[in-house]
């Protein structure tokens, strides 16, 4: 998810995201260019689970994404 969208920030869009049934599983990565990004550790934290700044280098991203896919927990209805 980019932090920053035209028409809805990424921080609005995982917001309607956590919000949709049958999401509560789903883990939310943040993308920014920012260096002062707002902290995951206040009102991000709520529906962002972790940030990487751009650039990056593709192992980083498969390296993150493989940490929370494993952190994936299935909810069963």
């Amino acid at each position: 998810m980019d932090i920053n969208m035209p028409g809805m920030s990424g921080y609005e869009a995982a917001q309607v995201i956590r919000q949709m049934k049958g999401n509560d599983y789903r883990h939310i990565i943040a993308m920014t260019s920012e260096v002062n990004t707002p902290s995951l550790d206040g009102v991000y934290a709520q529906v962002i689970d972790d940030c990487i700044l751009k650039p990056f280098q593709d192992s980083q991203l498969v390296s993150m994404v493989e940490m929370w896919a494993g952190r994936l927990t299935v909810i069963h209805e």
